[in-house]
């Protein structure tokens, strides 16, 4: 089968979950067989070379980044320059006989659509956030404060004015009027985009609770069409185990007990509620080191001088799971409604017990004292006990691990949702479980 993904990020150009759990998808379709062709921006890189057997083609494109960067709203939420993606996209497939489009990411909705409908080839999108209800902390903030239509124009200038009070309150004039025109920039391609999304042939959500969301913001229309399929874990067999060589890379106390920190540094993320549960675990348990990763917030100045804190800033993915072999905990203690954390996917794979909340798609995947634990979003009182039960407690952690490996390689196994996604690509009339396999439910039949 001939297959395009059509996505805003690849490879060398990686920002976080949904490129990784792409690349993971086209190496499995790959070592089937099957022919994948990626089209992505060209931020810098050649504009065409084959990775392990993917075809990747990228688009010129007007800015220039450094792998991690982020491109400008300007230019990725512009119509005129979505329509030229599709153009791009429907020379590409003409070439290689593409017979399935697949959107991998929100700013590929509307060139994915219009391509797939000039070529005639079957149109789906994975769907990872919910950037096409709204923006996905607004849509947090909305479902806090009440607020019932985020379709209409109001609701949607209402939640934006939301979303600048509670995340940017100190914004100086100018920078509150420059946040205001984005969010009024955005609108037309956020109502193309939804208008799109209602027509794709199939929708895959990553989680359950992303589906319901959806489903309870205007896209009931989808039912029939959207079926949930979890992200493809690592391959934690390529990630070398040298936990001696990992702590002296990074200046770990080879005696400490690891807590990881390994995403954005954002209120949604929690990070403020990891930061404040720091102390708290430093009360009870002196040989703690907390390891941070990920671009954002920096450590509060009042956290920094404690030698127990390695703050390493953006790191590639491999030097993540690395980190990941020497880890006791890793913690991922979202407020607002995550669909489903590509680091949590990354850390039970690993064996490592995960600390998350109730909140979004993290109880689908962590079965409360089983492979990890779920704290109250915004608790960290609650996340510090948590951490320092499973590292006071040397047969607790034993335990959670062994249960995480067990409990990802069923639920999220490589070769099931391969097999899923082929039968998507087909059209095939498989009947999507009305409620997907969870960590709860496996674990309640060992």
């Amino acid at each position: 089968m001939n297959i395009a993904f059509m996505t805003e990020y690849f490879s060398p150009f990686v920002i976080g979950g949904a490129e990784l759990s792409a690349y993971a998808l086209a190496r499995e379709l790959t070592g089937r067989g099957h022919s994948v062709t990626v089209v992505t921006p060209n931020y810098g890189a050649r504009e065409y070379e084959e990775i392990g057997g993917i075809r990747i083609y990228r688009i010129a494109f007007p800015q220039k980044l450094k792998p991690g960067d982020q491109a400008r709203s300007f230019f990725m939420h512009s119509v005129f320059m979505q329509l030229y993606f599709a153009r791009c996209l429907v020379r590409i497939c003409r070439r290689h006989k593409i017979e399935v489009i697949h959107a991998q990411h929100t700013n590929a909705i509307i060139p994915a659509f219009v391509a797939a409908a000039f070529t005639r080839c079957r149109s789906v999108v994975t769907l990872r956030d919910f950037h096409s209800i709204t923006a996905g902390s607004v849509l947090w903030l909305n479902r806090r404060s009440g607020e019932e239509n985020i379709q209409a124009a109001g609701g949607y200038f209402r939640s934006a004015f939301r979303f600048q009070k509670f995340f940017n309150p100190d914004q100086n004039g100018f920078a509150r009027l420059k946040a205001w025109c984005d969010i009024i920039y955005r609108w037309p391609d956020l109502r193309l985009r939804q208008f799109c999304l209602r027509r794709f042939d199939t929708v895959i959500g990553v989680s359950e609770n992303l589906r319901a969301l959806y489903f309870e913001n205007g896209f009931a229309c989808l039912k029939g069409r959207f079926r949930v399929l979890y992200n493809i874990p690592p391959d934690c067999s390529r990630v070398p185990y040298n936990p001696e060589g990992i702590k002296r890379k990074y200046v770990i106390p080879e005696d400490a007990r690891v807590v990881l920190w390994a995403g954005r540094r954002t209120p949604a993320k929690g990070f403020d509620v990891f930061l404040r549960g720091i102390p708290l675990v430093r009360d009870r348990l002196s040989d703690v080191c907390f390891v941070v990763a990920g671009r954002g917030l920096a450590c509060d100045e009042s956290l920094q001088s404690i030698s127990a804190i390695r703050d390493l800033g953006v790191l590639p993915n491999q030097e993540i799971l690395k980190l990941m072999t020497i880890s006791d905990v890793v913690v991922v203690p979202s407020q607002w409604d995550e669909p489903l954390s590509r680091t949590m996917i990354e850390a039970l794979s690993m064996g490592r017990p995960v600390i998350g909340t109730s909140a979004g798609g993290t109880p689908e995947l962590i079965s409360d004292g089983e492979n990890g634990f779920l704290i109250r979003p915004g608790d960290a009182g609650d996340l510090a006990e948590k951490i320092a039960l499973i590292i006071s407690d040397r047969e607790l952690q034993k335990r959670l691990s062994l249960r995480a490996i067990e409990s990802i390689r069923r639920i999220c196994s490589p070769e099931r949702i391969t097999d899923e996604v082929l039968a998507v690509y087909r059209g095939d009339q498989v009947v999507q479980r009305s409620q997907p396999e969870t960590a709860s439910s496996y674990i309640g039949r060992l």
